[in-house]
């Protein structure tokens, strides 16, 4: 009996290893920046580990879990969505996974080239030890807005250098489908009016024949150049060109302004360069310039940030990327699923009928504003009064020539399409006869017209085929009201327009 105790007694802990998971742990407090400074921890009561990371990658949270209580679809979708309104960004996300050390954060580790003196990111609450349960209300750590919580923090002081000796990636924006970049920088003791910051975008491979350069002057200025390195016309070396582009004055002020001060950089089809303030959203920069001629750098990976001779400045990179959209802003019909009956598009699905729901309406957008795709209403849908959502006030058409706005309102008619009608008030559009048929006859008993039936052949030539009758009567008109459009005959490969008159 006693032998079998000792068997047991071994089973149990054999299965016990077995059972046990051994997860990384990390929060960024007392002074921890993670993944870097993330410790490993077995447990056999959870069986998941977890990642939460704010969108520029950033891991701010490893630990062990329940999977059934933190690793559930819904749980995952409602704190990914809380890290975004924390800190007013966006991309914020959790993960699980489900086997040793696999919560290391190695896919997320900021990837600097030739990074060197680690800076830690201000302290931050308590987080659940190992044994705790992990509370509904669990405590995110604290930002340090003011300098963009960012992940490094340098110096510079009269670097003079053509390429930075710190490249930082470009972030992919799936909304707005631009690289992005964001950086917090503020100048040191002023020297002269020319005191500026200098942003070099350089390419994957990281060559310096040609950059785009972007200045941010003490004095109020930023420009955008495009920086060569063109060789002597009698050898000896390279010459360092800066061509400038663009520039405006007075969008910036170091002057009056001491603390850091955040920008990000935005890259649209590897051809489009702007800046603008943090804060502001990415159709708003405060500078921008086209390389329609392709000079600058093919395919814009990474950016740099330096200072010129005489100038000195602190910086701060792998930062929080806050207010870059709007709170509407999506990139799948998935995003829209708090707005009833919307999807996800650049521009109203329902043109003129759907002013959309940020502040200016969509016939007051400026060209660009379509760059962050908004929610909008479902075909054959208009927005609810009072609310964001979106609902059918058509539902069903039941006679011919009454209003609708999409093709399936006409779907119980037979034969029928949704098309052009001046008459209809608001919609401009009615449930008409499709070409080559004409109106049933009225319902004896309704009066309604339920459908279209194909002409006969009698029919063709005369004014049972037309599929709309009507009478214009004391009308002076340069362009008509009234308007049908052609048919195109591919037989004879031109527009066809027929019809009948009486006067």
């Amino acid at each position: 009996m006693k032998a079998m105790l000792t068997v047991g007694g071994f089973l149990l802990a054999v299965i016990s290893v077995v059972d046990a998971l051994m997860c990384y742990q990390c929060a960024n407090t007392d002074g921890k920046l993670c993944p870097y400074d993330a410790s490993t921890y077995t447990s056999t009561a959870h069986d998941a580990c977890i990642t939460w990371k704010l969108g520029n990658g950033s891991v701010i949270l490893q630990n062990l879990v329940s999977a059934k209580e933190e690793c559930t679809e819904e749980k995952i979708k409602f704190w990914s969505r809380f890290i975004d309104l924390y800190y007013n960004a966006y991309g914020g996300s959790v993960s699980c996974c489900y086997s040793d050390r696999c919560n290391d954060g190695s896919s997320l580790h900021s990837n600097f080239v030739d990074v060197s003196n680690k800076n830690k990111v201000p302290t931050l609450p308590a987080y659940p030890s190992i044994g705790e349960s992990w509370p509904s209300n669990a405590g995110l750590p604290v930002r340090k807005a003011e300098n963009g919580n960012c992940e490094k923090y340098y110096d510079k002081f009269s670097a003079d250098e053509w390429m930075p000796d710190i490249l930082i990636p470009l972030a992919y924006d799936r909304a707005s489908q631009t690289k992005v970049g964001v950086f917090y920088t503020k100048l040191g003791e002023r020297n002269n009016n020319n005191d500026h910051v200098i942003v070099r975008i350089v390419n994957r491979a990281k060559q310096n024949l040609t950059m785009y350069s972007i200045k941010l002057f003490r004095v109020g200025s930023v420009s955008i150049h495009l920086s060569k390195l063109e060789p002597q016309r009698n050898g000896g070396g390279f010459i360092q060109q800066e061509g400038k582009k663009t520039s405006v004055n007075k969008v910036v002020d170091f002057e009056n302004e001491d603390g850091y001060q955040g920008f990000w950089i935005s890259i649209k089809d590897d051809i489009t360069v702007s800046l603008g303030r943090i804060g502001e959203k990415l159709i708003n920069p405060l500078v921008q310039f086209s390389d329609v001629l392709r000079e600058g750098p093919d395919e814009p990976y990474y950016f740099g940030l330096t200072t010129p001779d005489g100038t000195s400045a602190s910086f701060g990179v792998n930062c929080d990327m806050p207010g870059l959209h709007f709170p509407d802003t999506c990139v799948t019909d998935g995003d829209c699923e708090d707005y009833p009956e919307t999807v996800c598009a650049p521009k109203p699905v329902n043109p003129g009928l759907d002013p959309g729901i940020r502040n200016l309406p969509f016939k007051e957008w400026a060209e660009g504003d379509t760059l962050l795709k908004s929610c909008w209403c479902k075909e054959g849908t208009v927005r609810i009064p009072m609310s964001k959502g979106c609902y059918d006030p058509i539902r069903k058409v039941v006679t011919l020539r009454d209003a609708c706005f999409a093709d399936y309102h006409c779907s119980h008619l037979p034969n029928t399409v949704c098309t052009l009608d001046l008459s209809v008030p608001k919609y401009n559009m009615s449930c008409q006869c499709i070409p080559g048929h004409k109106p049933f006859e009225a319902d004896p008993r309704t009066g309604l017209v339920e459908g279209c039936a194909p002409l006969t052949a009698a029919d063709k030539g005369t004014i049972e085929g037309c599929a709309r009758r009507f009478t214009i009567q004391d009308k002076v008109e340069w362009v008509p009201d009234t308007i049908t459009p052609m048919m195109r005959d591919e037989v004879r490969n031109m527009d066809v327009g027929v019809f009948f008159v009486t006067l």
